[in-house]
C-alpha cells in the first residue's frame, strides 16, 4: 500500500466518523437537512458540542501526517559512532511555528470585523490590540508553549542526533544491541546476520557479530567477522585491537603482534594497543619489552592505575623490588590514598627486608578506611613472618570491617587449622565459607583441610582433590591433597602430589612438612 493511499484512508476514516456523528446530531437537534439560517445555527451548535472530538481528530491527523512524513526515520538513542544530520526536523519546526503565527494572524484579521459592534477598524489602534490580547490570552499562551516545545525538541533532536535513518538494517541493529546488552548472544547473532543480509558492507554489524561470537567462545567465527570489518574499514582501531586480543587468546602471537602494531599506528595515544603488545611480549617470555610498553603508557598518562598495577606486579614477579617500590611511590604522588598502591608498596618493602617500613605503610593505609584490604595484607605479612597471633588479630580486624570477606575468613580458618588454635572456630569459619562458595578451589581446600584435621578423611580427601585438580599450579593445594592421600594410606599417589608441590615452589607455608613426609618410609 502506498504512503499516499494509507494517509488518505486514515484521513477519510476520521472525516467519516465526524460526518456520521453530525448525522446523529441532526436527528437529535430535531430537523433534517434544514437550510439557510437554521443550518448555520445547527452547525454552530454542533461545533460547540464537538469541541473535544474536533481537538482529538485534529491531533490524530497531525500525528498521522508527521508519522508518514518521517516514515523513513526513527527515534533512537544517541549514537556517537554514526552521527546523522536530518534537516527535516528543522523544516517541520518552522512549519509548525509558521502555522501557529498564521493562525494568530487569521484570528487577528477576523477579530477586526467584530470589534466595537462589527464596525471594524480603519487603522491599527492600541485599544483594539489590548482588547484582542485580553480576549485571546489562552490562545496566545498555548501558542507560546507549543512554539517553545517545538524549538526545544528541534534543538535536542539535532544536538543529540536522535533522528536517524530507519531502514531494515537499523531495526535489526537496535534489536541486536538490546539482545547483546541482555547477554542473549545467540539472538543477537541472528539479528546481526539479518542486518548483514540487507547490507553486506555494514562494518558495525560485523563488529558486533564478532563480539557476540567471542562471548560464546566461537573464536574462529569471531576472527572471520573481525577480518570482514577490516576489509570494509581498514583503518578502524577497535577492529585491529580486538582482533589482536583474539589472536593472542588463540595462541597466534605473530598475528596478534601485527594487529597490535596496526592499532598502535592508527591511535598512538591510546594505551590499549601498548598493553596488548606488553601481553604478547610476556607470552614470549620477554619481560623487558613489556616493561618498556607500560612505561611509555605511564609517561603519557601517569594516572593510569591499571597499567601501573600491572607494571608493579611484573616487576615484583621479576624480583626487581627497587623498581616496584619506585613505581608505587610515583603512583602515590597522583593519589596518596590509593589502597592498592599502598599495599603494593608494603609488599615491595617487605621483599627488600624493610619489614618495619612495610608495617608503617600498611598502618597509613588502615587509617580512616572502611576497607578490609590493608588489614588482610597486614595479616598475610605477619603470617609470613611467623607471628601467628598478631596475624589472627589482623584478620579479625578485617572481619570487623567486612564480616563476609572471603579472603579474611579463609586465611583465618587456614591459620587456625594449621597452627592448632581454636579448631572449632576454624570449622565454623570453613563451613560458613563452603555454604556460600561451594565451588571455589580456595574454599574447598580450606574446608577439606579443616575436615582432615578433625579426622574426617574421606570427606576431606574428596574436597582436597577437587581443589588440587581445579588449581593444579597451587603448591599449597597439592601439598594438602598429598597429605590427605598419605593419611588414607595412598602413599604412592601422595608422594607424587608432594613432589609436584615442591616442583611448583619451595616458598609456601608447609614446605617443611612436605619434605618431612617425603623422607618418611613408605
Amino acid at each position: 500500500m502506498s504512503t499516499v493511499m494509507l494517509w488518505s484512508l486514515l484521513i477519510l476514516a476520521i472525516f467519516g466518523f465526524l460526518l456520521f456523528d453530525q448525522h446523529l446530531a441532526r436527528l437529535h437537534y430535531g430537523f433534517n437537512r434544514s437550510r439557510g439560517a437554521g443550518n448555520r445555527r445547527f452547525l454552530r451548535w454542533w461545533a460547540k458540542q464537538c469541541r473535544v472530538k474536533f481537538t482529538v481528530s485534529g491531533c490524530l491527523i497531525a500525528v498521522i501526517s508527521l508519522a508518514l512524513y518521517f516514515q523513513d526515520h526513527t527515534l533512537l538513542l544517541p549514537d556517537v559512532r554514526v552521527p546523522v544530520t536530518v534537516p527535516k526536523i528543522t523544516q517541520v519546526s518552522l512549519f509548525l511555528l509558521l502555522a501557529g503565527v498564521g493562525f494568530l494572524l487569521l484570528d487577528l484579521a477576523t477579530a477586526r470585523r467584530f470589534y466595537q459592534g462589527g464596525g471594524g477598524l480603519t487603522a491599527f489602534e492600541i485599544p483594539f490590540f489590548r482588547w484582542w490580547l485580553k480576549r485571546n490570552g489562552k490562545k496566545l499562551a498555548v501558542a507560546g508553549v507549543v512554539g517553545c516545545l517545538t524549538l526545544c525538541a528541534s534543538w535536542a533532536t539535532l544536538r543529540f542526533d536522535l533522528l536517524q535513518p530507519k531502514t531494515a538494517t537499523s531495526r535489526y541493529m537496535v534489536s541486536a544491541q538490546r539482545y547483546f546488552d541482555e547477554k542473549n548472544y545467540r539472538a543477537s547473532i541472528i539479528e546481526l546476520r539479518n542486518a548483514i543480509s540487507r547490507n553486506r558492507d555494514d562494518n558495525e554489524a560485523y563488529l558486533w557479530l564478532a563480539r557476540a561470537y567471542g562471548r560464546l567462545g566461537r573464536l574462529t567465527e569471531a576472527g572471520d567477522a573481525y577480518r570482514e570489518v577490516i576489509r570494509i574499514t581498514p583503518k578502524l582501531y577497535e577492529a585491529h585491537l580486538e582482533l589482536g586480543r583474539l589472536e593472542l587468546l588463540m595462541g597466534e602471537s605473530a598475528a596478534a603482534q601485527r594487529e597490535a602494531e596496526l592499532a598502535l599506528a592508527l591511535a598512538p595515544l591510546e594505551p590499549e594497543a601498548r598493553q596488548l603488545l606488553a601481553g604478547i611480549a610476556l607470552g614470549k617470555g620477554s619481560w623487558q619489552p613489556a616493561v618498556a610498553q607500560y612505561r611509555v603508557v605511564l609517561t603519557g598518562a601517569p594516572g593510569n592505575r591499571e597499567v601501573r598495577n600491572l607494571l608493579i606486579s611484573l616487576l615484583m614477579g621479576r624480583r626487581d623490588y627497587i623498581s616496584a617500590e619506585r613505581e608505587a611511590q610515583a603512583g602515590l604522588k597522583q593519589d596518596h590514598r590509593d589502597m592498592e598502591l599502598l599495599i603494593a608498596l608494603s609488599r615491595a618493602q617487605e621483599a627488600m627486608g624493610h619489614r618495619g617500613e612495610a608495617l608503617a605503610t600498611l598502618g597509613e593505609a588502615e587509617r580512616d578506611t572502611v576497607s578490609p584490604l590493608p588489614f588482610i595484607a597486614r595479616g598475610a605479612l605477619l603470617f609470613r613472618a611467623g607471628e601467628y597471633v598478631p596475624a589472627m588479630q589482623s584478620y579479625e580486624a578485617a572481619l570487623k570491617k567486612a564480616p563476609d570477606n572471603v579472603a579474611a575468613m579463609n586465611n583465618l580458618a587456614l591459620l587456625i587449622t594449621d597452627h592448632g588454635f581454636d579448631q572449632a572456630r576454624a570449622a565454623v569459619l570453613a563451613s560458613r565459607l563452603y555454604a556460600k562458595y561451594p565451588r571455589e578451589p580456595a574454599v574447598m581446600d580450606t574446608m577439606g583441610w579443616a575436615l582432615l584435621r578433625q579426622g574426617r578423611r574421606d570427606s576431606a580427601l574428596w574436597l582436597l582433590k577437587q581443589a588440587a585438580s581445579g588449581t593444579p599450579n597451587n603448591p599449597a593445594y597439592r601439598y594438602h591433597y598429598g597429605a590427605a592421600l598419605f593419611r588414607t594410606g595412598q602413599k604412592a599417589a601422595g608422594r607424587r602430589e608432594l613432589e609436584a608441590a615442591l616442583r611448583l615452589s619451595t616458598d609456601f607455608d608447609g614446605v617443611e612438612a612436605v619434605r618431612t613426609l617425603l623422607k618418611s618410609k613408605g
